[in-house]
Formats: C-alpha cells, structure tokens, sequence
C-alpha cells in the first residue's frame, strides 16, 4: 500500500468513527417540554436546564408576576433533539420578601428515582414549583412512569450583582425593587402589605400532570 492509499485509509477511518459517534449522540438526545408555575408574585431573570456535554439550553415558559397560582403550568415549552439534562439554572426576584435568588441546581443522576427517567426512550415533561422563601420544586413526567418529585431546594437569598439590576438603565438596588413593583397590579400590591400568600409549600411533593399532555 502506498503512501497516498495509507492516507485515504486514515481518512476513511476518521469519518466512519466520527459518523458512529454522531449518530451515537443523536441516540442520546430526546425530545422533553419544560413548565413552570410559582405560589408568590416572582419576577424570573432566567430559567433554563443545562447538561455538560452540549452547550443547548432547555428552555421553560415563565410565570408571569400577575399571573400565579401553586400547581398551574400556563403553558410546556417544547425543546426538541436536546440532551437529557443534568442542572436547573434559576434567578428570580420574589415580591413578597423583596429578595433574589440565583442557584444553579444539579440533578443526580445516582438518584434511584431520577435514574430512571434518564433511562427511559419515552418523551419527558419537566415542571417546576416556586414558593416563598426560595422554595423549589422539580417533578418528571413520563407516560409509563407517572411523575415523580426529581429536586427539592431552599434556596439561600443573594446579594444582585450590578449586572443583575439593570433594567433599561443601570439601577440601584432600591430602584430595581420599586422599578419591579410597577410590574404588579395593584390587588396583588395590596395583597402582598397584607401578607396573604404567606404559606409553606415546603413539605409539598405532589404534582397532578394536566391530562391533555400524554392523552
């Protein structure tokens, strides 16, 4: 074999082992919705899954801060051919304790429970819960594995970066707050002085998945 012929070999190889990675990879990715619903009044920075071995983020639809209710998905954000995830990345602003919270949540995959929705080729709904004090809920749906409790966190408050308080303009932290409450109608404000959505969700671990999402 001569030199040229050696090198159309390599080549060959190269492209077949990195033809059978793809198509090994593109095994790996699934199709998953991802919703989310919150107890208090929040207003949510950012919101999304991420998994080390792509740069894809899963996405969810947000609550609204005027629109809120414990256990009520408004809508499921479709993310299609991605990886299973295996971290939860969430900022928020809460209203009814005027604090922030940014964590970056991960998800074991040891987890007995966890494990075996990784494990399953059935299409996946992620929903989250928000409650006050930095309550955080995260249930897994599937067809034939019903939905289960995947992460439960408190999430400790944190000082906002300047960068977390700009909003048109860069704010201080006072000015991002009051900037925040312009958001809200004023029954919820009102609401809110009264103290009416004061109550703990932190034992709560069940979640009904709306019938019309695995008919």
């Amino acid at each position: 074999m001569n030199l040229l012929n050696k090198i159309y070999a390599i080549l060959i190889v190269i492209v077949l082992s990195c033809s059978i990675l793809l198509v090994h990879r593109s095994l790996q990715k699934i199709d998953y919705r991802a919703g989310c619903f919150s107890a208090v009044p929040i207003h949510v920075r950012q919101l999304y899954f991420t998994d080390t071995r792509s740069t894809d983020y899963g996405n969810f639809y947000e609550p609204e801060p005027n629109n809120f209710a414990w256990g009520e998905v408004s809508q499921y954000f479709r993310n299609s051919t991605i990886d299973v995830p295996d971290s939860v990345h969430i900022e928020y602003f809460s209203y009814t304790d005027s604090i922030f919270y940014n964590s970056t949540l991960p998800l074991d995959r040891t987890d007995s429970v966890w494990g075996k929705y990784i494990k399953t080729t059935e299409p996946l709904v992620f929903t989250m819960g928000i409650a006050d004090k930095g309550i955080i809920k995260l249930w897994c749906s599937s067809p034939s594995l019903g939905t289960q409790l995947i992460l439960a966190e408190q999430l400790p408050a944190v000082e906002p970066k300047p960068e977390d308080l700009y909003y048109k303009e860069p704010l201080s932290k006072a000015q991002y707050i009051a900037e925040m409450f312009t958001m809200l109608d004023d029954s919820i404000k009102n609401n809110i002085r009264q103290e009416l959505y004061i109550k703990s969700y932190k034992d709560s671990s069940n979640y009904q998945l709306p019938d019309y999402i695995f008919p």
